[in-house]
């Protein structure tokens, strides 16, 4: 039987251990362990160590932990040679120690989900996420890097990690999810022209496919961008009633085709995850 695992006692800023949250592997049992990991007295250029307020809970975890996650993880396999890793990589915390220019002590922090090189042919494209050596937080066996991931009570976020600081009055509950959700869409909408004026030629009208976090999150910046409709369709009724606080027009699957009419719209968002959506 898989056991459930605890969270880590919180520390204090000056604590001289992190206490994390180590997934083996959905073979392996137990399939999670507490770890103790000295922290760093001495951070290398670029370092900075992150005591973390708030970890969320990304779809990608969970098909980790279901094991339908395409492309498996580094800590998934069957053998005794494999090794685990600190999941996690949405979150928000204080900067308890720092050795990188403009990033303070003190300082209320998000991160970046990827740690690229930034010397190779990606990188110099502005494709870190391509990064032909990209650490990814959550993603990165123990064994190379001690703790990148955010199931843990302190981060060490590397040379590369993207690091921004956050206003005084945003709660850790609206902050932790800002580097993925929000992240994804702030940039998927980045790619549409202007949102024209009334009466001129161009994107109007959309359709998000899935009312989870990231298509709540589409809906608020379509508004935001100045589109005139948005419809947006779910299987859960829930999460349908959910996206018309935010302006949809919610929609059924067992009814979409009948109020959407054929080349109504203008540009789609697929943010449920399923490849029968389309």
């Amino acid at each position: 039987m898989s056991t459930t695992p605890s969270s880590p006692t919180p520390t204090s800023p000056e604590a001289s251990h992190a206490r994390s949250i180590v997934f083996l592997g959905r073979e392996r049992s137990p399939i999670f362990v507490t770890e103790s990991t000295r922290l760093p007295t001495t951070l290398a250029p670029g370092q900075v160590l992150v005591l973390v307020e708030l970890a969320t809970i990304c779809g990608w975890d969970v098909q980790t932990l279901s094991g339908t996650l395409l492309g498996g993880t580094p800590s998934r396999g069957t053998t005794a040679d494999d090794h685990p890793c600190v999941l996690g990589h949405e979150g928000c915390g204080v900067v308890v120690r720092s050795h990188r220019e403009g990033v303070s002590v003190g300082d209320r922090v998000t991160w970046g989900i990827c740690a690229p090189c930034g010397t190779c042919l990606p990188c110099s494209l502005h494709l870190n996420n391509k990064c032909t050596s990209v650490v990814k937080l959550g993603q990165t066996l123990v064994s190379s890097v001690a703790l990148f991931g955010t199931y843990s009570t302190h981060l060490l976020c590397l040379p590369n990690t993207p690091i921004v600081a956050l206003p005084p009055d945003l709660t850790p509950t609206l902050a932790a999810p800002i580097n993925c959700a929000l992240a994804t869409m702030v940039n998927a909408l980045s790619k549409l022209p202007p949102t024209p004026t009334p009466g001129q030629p161009g994107a109007s009208v959309a359709l998000v496919q899935g009312a989870g976090l990231m298509g709540v999150y589409c809906l608020a910046l379509l508004k935001e961008r100045g589109f005139r409709k948005v419809f947006c369709v779910d299987l859960s009724r829930t999460r349908l009633a959910r996206a018309a606080e935010f302006g949809a027009v919610a929609l059924h699957p067992d009814n979409e085709e009948e109020l959407i009419q054929t080349d109504s719209v203008d540009v789609v968002f697929e943010v449920c995850g399923n490849k029968q959506a389309s």
